[in-house]
């Protein structure tokens, strides 16, 4: 019934959309328009009127002789035409069929619109080092996709700041993740900083605005908080102690922003631990925590209780509280490695029966607001675990129970 409303000359009176402009005008705003109207994910929306009456427009030339043979000898204008009117009733994924015979998905549309240059494309990196086995590029090219964006994400491998600022200075360049060793050196070439990067010191996400500034954010203490909050959910339901004990393992930017989200998650008693004193004493005075150093298991042995433990320190360091001490207080561990996987602090959480979550799961949650900040639009998780999983697997990493469980979900 669409297609017959919308090829029905009587119904379209829309020709002066036409004044003044040519066929190739008319293609490129009707695709400007449905680039910043997308059925989310999860449902299906109707189409703007703004470009309803675009389509119109474009069906009106169609019912002329003269219109007719412009579109002719617009060969693209065939398989445009049949993407706009699915564009209006689009078949969405959730879909048990498609609406229609030969209905194109959101996905093929968006196709359609990135091949002939319709989409905005910007040029997004991972800055830092080592970037090469990275799932970075698979999660953010594949959120790019299911949003719509005709955005690239690649990697920048490099130590140096200088070879940072070449990329980030070019026209092209919309954003970017930070690693290590860059998460401070950046930070004083951003011309805006949000409140979380100010606090914490440090930040992994730029973001070139539309009116050419260079905002900086970091996202890490999101996925921390995010990942700690569900874990206090998942061991003292909807009670969670009414004194927070959180315990912070490391000094660097990840730290920072650890002790960011704890004291974000209400933590009334914060330490935060590191081998070298005048590390951990810099970092306490940051977030007024109490600084440990030494021996572990001796520094933290008598904390009367211990609810959040966050380790941010290479997964190859190899520390770790004793078995004895995890199963006293079963708090709930999050070790921001995931390079080795399995780190001694992740087996001596599962031995003592805490919950625990990796370094992936806190990638994939912090990914997910840089997602949103650079589409502007809800992260599309499915998309991006799907890819993430795909990624881990062509790379021998395991499966990851938590993504398993949400893409096996209806």
């Amino acid at each position: 019934m669409l297609l017959a409303n919308l090829t029905n000359p009587s119904l379209v009176d829309d020709a002066h959309l036409l004044r003044g402009g040519s066929l190739d005008s008319l293609l490129a705003a009707i695709f400007t328009a449905s680039a910043t109207e997308r059925p989310s994910e999860g449902r299906v929306s109707e189409a703007p009127a703004t470009l309803e009456h675009l389509v119109s427009a474009l069906c009106h030339v169609a019912s002329t002789d003269s219109g007719r043979g412009e579109l002719l000898r617009h060969a693209r204008a065939l398989p445009l035409l049949q993407a706009l009117v699915a564009l209006l009733s689009p078949g969405h994924p959730l879909l048990p069929a498609a609406a229609a015979p030969g209905q194109l998905s959101v996905a093929e549309i968006t196709a359609v619109r990135r091949s002939l240059g319709y989409l905005p494309s910007k040029e997004f990196f991972l800055f830092g080092t080592p970037t090469k086995h990275s799932p970075s590029p698979a999660i953010h090219n594949a959120g790019f996709e299911a949003n719509g964006c005709g955005h690239t994400y690649g990697t920048v491998e490099t130590d140096e700041v200088s070879v940072a600022l070449e990329a980030i200075r070019k026209p092209s360049f919309g954003g970017g993740s930070i690693t290590i060793p860059l998460k401070e050196a950046l930070l004083p070439h951003a011309d805006e900083l949000s409140e979380a990067a100010t606090v914490i010191g440090a930040i992994n996400t730029l973001t070139r605005a539309a009116d050419g500034r260079l905002l900086a954010d970091n996202t890490d203490w999101v996925g921390i908080r995010n990942l700690l909050a569900a874990g206090l959910r998942q061991r003292h339901g909807g009670a969670a102690p009414a004194e927070l004990c959180a315990l912070v393992l490391g000094a660097g930017g990840t730290a920072r922003a650890a002790c960011h989200a704890l004291r974000q998650l209400g933590a009334a008693q914060l330490y935060v631990f590191n081998r070298t004193r005048e590390k951990a004493e810099a970092l306490g005075a940051a977030f007024d925590a109490v600084p440990l150093s030494g021996d572990l298991d001796a520094a933290v042995g008598g904390l009367p209780q211990l609810h959040l433990l966050v380790s941010c320190i290479p997964g190859s360091a190899g520390v770790a509280p004793s078995d004895a001490l995890l199963r006293r207080h079963s708090p709930v561990v999050l070790d921001a490695a995931y390079r080795p996987r399995d780190t001694p602090l992740l087996a001596a959480a599962r031995r003592a029966g805490c919950t625990a979550f990796e370094g992936v799961e806190m990638l994939a949650e912090q990914a997910y607001a840089q997602c949103e900040t650079w589409t502007g639009l809800p992260a599309p998780k499915r998309a991006i675990l799907k890819a993430l999983t795909e990624k881990l697997r062509r790379d021998d990493f395991g499966a990851v129970p938590s993504f398993d469980t949400f893409l096996s979900a209806p």
